[in-house]
């Protein structure tokens, strides 16, 4: 007798009783293939879905079913291809699902139990399913859940409102091909690629406008963020998309005022990466505005002026602090580039963190054109200042001297420490110091230019010499005093000159009133400036009566022709004269010789 086991055959027969089998279970049953596409569903899971779904992804052709448990589990069982269970609520039905999976060498069966006893509230699972729904309606955002491939596994009630679409409508299809989506390509590529991105372990965050029905145009804020399972593996995503189309709409209307005003102003993301740029700063760069997003903006910065300004930039971005640097920048239309001034400061939100950073650029070329003259200028005038044989100095509005030559303080043995402000005032004689000190002061209250002498002190010898010191404002284009320019010229030599000559005159002047004659001066012109007091006795006139040509009514009427006639000859060529005439006493009326 054979032990050997007989192998039961499947026959045509038994396939059917299989399939009968199958069809009488209580529950509903699918079999996928590996792909998850359903390869057999019995009756009561047809019942279930409402329709024949052999042939369609298990995700698309029983939306009702659909949940992120049930994905999640799905997941487990074809990774470990061990039975796994779960249960869950059904978020169109409401009812408590319980769901067995086992894998086959095909896929995987899964068997779906309904229990339609109602549930305690007390239930904990209940509770947690119940939970998970209230917690995902009770965002103002629109959460969709998603797999990593894009299909859609749940999604709360905000995009199906805004779409007018069921839930079954969009569950199990790739989220990119939603109306709110598919409506723009652009659109719909960029999500695709932050779906990527995200599937990858990023968090992914753009602005988007979307268009959930033809009637309704939004602007959202989209979030992708990626959920890992014990091992780290990305196991689905979670996109929350929050309408911001008021805020667009503010914003919008804010850069067209800012597009309209003719400074440069541009918005830069918490890390730097240029989002804005206003249309005037476009079109002075004649740019895109890709080109001038992240940092292409760097290449209309003079090749001399970059490093700097990145540097600058960076420091500013790291530190959290404003940002402020002169450069030149091109004009992108003739290639001439021009100075600008640019400033940023960071917008912070209530708790400190950086939303993003806020910048102008203003045009300062003519203002550095002016500077770099004033510079060229003043190198001149040192130049000019340290060749002339004066001694030269320069004093700001407030009256501060800032600025002297080195006749200057070579003439002091000052340094320019010791001379700035007023220090140089230290050498001023002190007889001198209170009369020039008023006069500056005078001429700085009133803005007009000032001369004054005074004695000044030589430093290593201490003797004073007399020095003429002269001063002028200068005006910017308002009529501004910027800068008063003032020169100190020694005159000791010429001082002692008038001095002596003084005394000579005083000498002259103490002969002329001893002596027993008639003493007189004229001036080139014929006209008596000067008689002693002799002269005034005699004739009983006061000088004011004599000067000039009143002299000449004391003359004896026959000598006048001839006398004026020898005077005019003598202012003529400069000879000597000697004449005799009658003067006429002023007292007595007698003539006298003279």
């Amino acid at each position: 007798m054979s032990h050997t086991k007989q192998k039961k055959r499947v026959t045509p027969a038994s396939s059917e009783t299989l399939l009968t089998l199958l069809e009488t279970l209580p529950g509903a049953l699918f079999l996928l293939d590996d792909d998850a596409t359903i390869v057999y569903a019995n009756a009561n899971a047809q019942t279930m879905t409402r329709k024949d779904v052999c042939g369609k992804p298990l995700w698309r052709g029983a939306p009702q079913l659909v949940s992120t448990s049930l994905y999640q589990a799905v997941q487990k069982a074809k990774q470990t291809r061990e039975p796994t269970e779960v249960e869950y609520i059904s978020p169109v039905t409401n009812s408590r699902l319980h769901v067995s999976l086992s894998p086959t060498n095909e896929g995987l069966a899964i068997f779906f139990q309904e229990y339609l006893e109602p549930q305690s509230p007390q239930n904990a699972f209940s509770q947690n399913e119940h939970m998970y729904r209230d917690l995902l309606e009770s965002f103002s955002d629109g959460v969709t859940i998603l797999t990593p491939e894009g299909l859609v596994l749940d999604v709360n009630q905000r995009p199906l409102a805004d779409a007018h679409l069921q839930r079954e409508e969009m569950i199990g299809k790739p989220f990119a091909d939603s109306p709110a989506w598919s409506h723009d390509p652009a659109a719909q590529q960029q999500l695709r690629a932050a779906i990527a991105r995200a599937s990858r372990g990023e968090t992914v965050r753009f602005e988007a406008r979307i268009h959930p029905r033809s009637d309704l145009s939004l602007d959202i804020l989209m979030t992708i963020t990626s959920h890992r399972d014990a091992n780290q593996q990305v196991e689905y995503l979670i996109c929350a998309g929050r309408d911001i189309t008021e805020r667009k709409y503010i914003e919008d209307e804010l850069r067209t005022l800012v597009d309209a005003i003719p400074h440069f102003v541009w918005i830069a993301r918490p890390d730097g990466h240029i989002i804005y740029n206003n249309q005037p700063l476009i079109d002075y760069q004649a740019m895109s505005r890709e080109q001038v997003e992240g940092d292409g903006w760097i290449a209309a910065v003079h090749p001399d002026d970059r490093q700097r300004v990145w540097d600058v930039w960076q420091t500013a971005i790291q530190r959290g602090v404003p940002y402020e640097v002169e450069h030149r920048m091109q004009d992108g239309i003739n290639g001439a580039y021009r100075w600008f001034l640019v400033r940023g400061v960071p917008q912070r939100n209530a708790g400190g963190t950086i939303l993003h950073w806020i910048g102008t650029c203003t045009d300062i070329d003519k203002q550095k054109q002016a500077e770099q003259r004033i510079k060229a200028n003043e190198q001149n005038f040192r130049v000019l200042a340290e060749t002339v044989p004066q001694l030269v100095w320069t004093t700001r509005p407030d009256g501060l001297s800032d600025y002297f030559n080195q006749r200057f303080r070579d003439y002091t043995h000052a340094t320019f420490e010791q001379l700035y402000g007023y220090g140089w005032s230290q050498f001023l004689h002190p007889d001198d110091s209170e009369r020039t000190l008023a006069a500056r002061a005078h001429a700085f209250r009133t803005g007009t230019p000032y001369e004054v002498a005074y004695r000044f002190k030589e430093g290593q010898t201490g003797v004073y010499r007399w020095f003429l010191a002269r001063a002028m404002p200068v005006r910017n284009d308002t009529g501004q005093i910027v800068k008063w320019f003032g020169t100190i010229t020694d005159i000791d030599d010429q001082k002692r000159t008038e001095q002596r000559l003084k005394d000579s005159e005083e000498n002259l002047r103490v002969l002329a009133e001893t002596m027993p004659q008639f003493v007189w001066t004229t001036r080139p012109d014929g006209r008596l400036d000067y008689c002693n007091q002799r002269y005034c006795e005699y004739t009983h006139a006061t000088f004011e009566q004599i000067q000039g040509y009143g002299w000449r009514q004391f003359l004896h009427p026959e000598d006048i022709e001839r006398s004026l006639a020898l005077r005019h000859h003598t202012l003529e060529t400069g000879e000597p004269f000697e004449r005799e005439h009658r003067l006429r006493n002023g007292q007595t009326g007698s003539i006298a010789g003279s």
